[in-house]
């Protein structure tokens, strides 16, 4: 008659240990899914700063085809023609700096921008909630390009 108490008792235990153990595996929030979660390098359900930037360097390096570290014109426009044909609201690449060609700083600038923006803690971790919470028209996470086709202002 002792073995059901006992049974139960451990069932219990059991089952409340599961249950934390898998509270602690899984993060508050869902993993990642929709355009971030190819920045989820470890799938752990959230995204760094460090892990966005290895996705973008990877992108940078595949579209810099002559390898120079720096997009040039053909690279630009062969990048901006796939992107407005798989979205016409797509953010376009710009030499916002006026130099010539798209570095790495002008490249990444409109995700580091929208990462900032998501990031609402500033604990330099964007989760599923914080994504959920992006603004539907994003926010201007791209620099500005209204300013004429160099992106500097002429005097």
């Amino acid at each position: 008659m002792r073995r059901a108490p006992i049974c139960l008792v451990a069932a219990i235990l059991v089952l409340g240990w599961l249950s934390q153990a898998r509270a602690q595996a899984a993060p508050d929030d869902q993993s990642l899914t929709g355009p971030l979660a190819r920045y989820d390098a470890n799938h752990d359900g959230t995204v760094t700063l460090a892990e966005m930037d290895t996705v973008l360097k990877a992108d940078f390096s595949a579209l810099d085809r002559d390898h120079d570290g720096q997009l040039n014109g053909s690279e630009i426009s062969a990048e901006n023609d796939r992107r407005a044909e798989a979205d016409p609201s797509a953010t376009l690449l710009f030499d916002w700096k006026g130099s010539g060609f798209v570095d790495f700083t002008e490249f990444s600038a409109p995700m580091h921008t929208l990462f900032t923006q998501l990031d609402r803690n500033k604990d330099g971790v964007l989760t599923q909630r914080e994504a959920d919470s992006a603004p539907a028209d994003g926010g201007g996470a791209a620099p500005a390009q209204s300013q004429g086709r160099s992106g500097r202002h002429r005097r």
